[in-house]
C-alpha cells in the first residue's frame, strides 16, 4: 500500500524585532510519502508484521513502522482457551509488541498523521512527544475497551519529523485513557474521551533538547532550547476529547521537568485546544483498543453526476509552547488556525490550513507569519 502527501506554503512575515523571522518562505515539497506491508506470520505462535518504509521533507528515508506483535486473542484462538489461563493474572493483556513504532504519549501525535484534522500536530506535541522509537512495549484493555493502557521501554528514534530531539536515550513510557462516558443508543457517536501519559528519561552522555517548527513544515525549528546538559528529564501530558456527532473539542497539556547537571530544574510546557465540525454530518471515528481517532470516511463519495460532495470538515485550534526557563531561553509561540478539509472518497483528501503564528524571545526569530498551506493527501 502505498500513501503520498504533498503540500505548497505560503507566508507573509511580519518582523517585531532585530532578528525577525528569516527562512519561512514559500515553497513545495513532498511531505511525506511511505509504502507498507502487513500481514500475519508464525514464529511459534501466530505474530502480526508491518514493515513501513517513508520518504519525509528532503527526501529523507527512515523506517517508520518495523514490529512483530503477539496478539492474545489470536494466542487463543490457536492454542485454545486453557492454554490463556497463565495471561489471566496480567489486567487485560491484549498484546505485546516490538521493533519501531510510534511510541505511547499523547493523542494527537500518537494517533495517524492520515487522520489528524490539521495538516500538521500542535507545537507542544512536536517539541515532546516522543515519535517513532525502536522498543518493546506491552498493551491491554478492560471494561469492554473503555480503558486502555500501554506500557513500554524505547531507545532510538529513526524519523526525526516528529518527536523530541533528544539523543538516543532510554525512556520508560506509559499511556492510560479512558471513555468514562458513552452513548451507544445515539445514532452518532457521542463520548468523553480521557487519557494521561508520561515518561521517565535517562541519559548516561546524551543531552535533553526540545525544539519545534511553527506548525508548518516549510518553515525552520524557530524554538529551540539547545543541548540541556542532562542525565534525566520526566515528560507527562493529558489528553481529553469530547465528540457529539459531527462536532469535536479536544486539548492536551504537555509538560517536561529536566533536572540539568548544575542542579537545576527546568520546566518547559505547552497546550492546545480545538474546535471541529464535520458540515455534512460524518463524525470523527474512534478505535477504542488504542484510544485515538481514525480517518473520517465520507458516506457519500464526490460525483458530480449523483450530486454528492464528499466529507468537508472545518476546525479552529490555538496552540501555546513556552521553553523558556531559568538560564534557558528557548522561545515562545502562540499559534492561531484555521483549516479546511475536503475527503473526496475513503482514499483522497485535500486540506487547506491558515496559520497566524507569533514567536518571541526565540534564539533567532521573534515576530509574526501569516501562512497558507495546502495539501493533497493519497491513501491507497
Amino acid at each position: 500500500m502505498l500513501r503520498d502527501e504533498c503540500r505548497e506554503g505560503k507566508e507573509s512575515v511580519e518582523g517585531t524585532s532585530g532578528k525577525g523571522l528569516n527562512g519561512f518562505d514559500n515553497g513545495v515539497e513532498v511531505r511525506r510519502a511511505r509504502i507498507y506491508t502487513k500481514g500475519e506470520s508464525f514464529l511459534l505462535v501466530p505474530t502480526d508484521f508491518k514493515v513501513e518504509l517513508g520518504v519525509s521533507g528532503g527526501f529523507k528515508f527512515s523506517l517508520n513502522d518495523f514490529y512483530l506483535r503477539f496478539n492474545r486473542d489470536k494466542y487463543i484462538d490457536y492454542f485454545g482457551e486453557h492454554r490463556y489461563k497463565p495471561f489471566r493474572k496480567y489486567l487485560g493483556l491484549d498484546n505485546i509488541q516490538l521493533g519501531v513504532f510510534g511510541a505511547p504519549m499523547g493523542l494527537e501525535a500518537f494517533g495517524s498523521a492520515v487522520v489528524t484534522t490539521f495538516m500538521e500536530p500542535g507545537s507542544p506535541s512536536e517539541a515532546f512527544a516522543p515519535g517513532d522509537r525502536l522498543g518493546i512495549q506491552a498493551a491491554g484493555s478492560a471494561w469492554e475497551k473503555r480503558l486502555t493502557w500501554a506500557l513500554g521501554i524505547f531507545s532510538l528514534s529513526t524519523n526525526k519529523d516528529l518527536g523530541d530531539a533528544s539523543g538516543s536515550i532510554g525512556r520508560v513510557l506509559g499511556r492510560v485513557t479512558l471513555l468514562p462516558w458513552l452513548d451507544e443508543r445515539a445514532n452518532s457517536p457521542r463520548f468523553l474521551h480521557l487519557g494521561v501519559s508520561g515518561s521517565y528519561v535517562y541519559s548516561g552522555s546524551e543531552a535533553i533538547r526540545y525544539r519545534s517548527r511553527p506548525e508548518s513544515y516549510l518553515a525552520p525549528e524557530v524554538v529551540d532550547t539547545g543541548d540541556i546538559e542532562s542525565k534525566k528529564a520526566f515528560p507527562y501530558g493529558l489528553e481529553g476529547a469530547l465528540v457529539y456527532g459531527p462536532y469535536s473539542l479536544q486539548a492536551e497539556y504537555l509538560h517536561s521537568r529536566v533536572d540539568d547537571d548544575l542542579g537545576d530544574r527546568l520546566n518547559f510546557w505547552g497546550v492546545y485546544v480545538y474546535g471541529s465540525w464535520v458540515i455534512t454530518g460524518e463524525s470523527r471515528p474512534y478505535d477504542r483498543p488504542t484510544g485515538t481517532f481514525r480517518r473520517i470516511l465520507p458516506k457519500k463519495n464526490f460525483s458530480l453526476k449523483e450530486g454528492t460532495w464528499g466529507a468537508w470538515e472545518a476546525g479552529v485550534r490555538f496552540s501555546h509552547l513556552d521553553l523558556n526557563d531559568g538560564p534557558i531561553l528557548g522561545g515562545r509561540m502562540n499559534i492561531l488556525t484555521g483549516g479546511l478539509n475536503w475527503s473526496l472518497n475513503p482514499f483522497v483528501r485535500v486540506m487547506f490550513n491558515y496559520l497566524r503564528q507569533n514567536i518571541s524571545n526565540a534564539p533567532e526569530y521573534d515576530g509574526v507569519a501569516h501562512t497558507f498551506m495546502l495539501r493533497f493527501q493519497l491513501y491507497l
